[in-house]
């Protein structure tokens, strides 16, 4: 049994780096875990934006397809309506790391209204 030789302290220095070793797989788990779902969400909330974005589109698009807006109005009203929503909600440029709020907001940005 070579564990039968050690000193005390080399066993104890044996679980101690045993245990770093297994404190620190475990950390990098919880990273990788905590970042996909940082990320899951991201995409959520950038769908969820993107299609309340095009409902309000799509309403204007029934307006003026229906005669109850003259067309350029209802263009004007949809520029109007991303005007209003986008100061809200993209304060400032996308970089990498930013927070979920300005990667969310920047869907907004992106998207043809008019």
């Amino acid at each position: 049994m070579p564990f039968r030789n050690l000193t005390i302290r080399s066993k104890l220095l044996i679980l101690l780096v045993i245990g770093a070793i297994g404190v620190a797989a475990i950390a990098a788990i919880s990273l990788f875990e905590q970042r996909r779902t940082l990320i899951e969400d991201r995409k959520v909330k950038t769908q969820h934006i993107v299609e309340s974005a095009y409902g309000v589109l799509a309403h204007f698009d029934r307006l003026a397809q229906s005669g109850k807006m003259p067309p350029d109005e209802a263009r004007k009203a949809a520029a109007d309506t991303r005007a209003a929503v986008q100061p809200a909600t993209a304060p400032e440029r996308m970089t990498r790391g930013a927070s979920v709020t300005s990667a969310s907001a920047s869907a907004i940005t992106i998207l043809p209204f008019v």
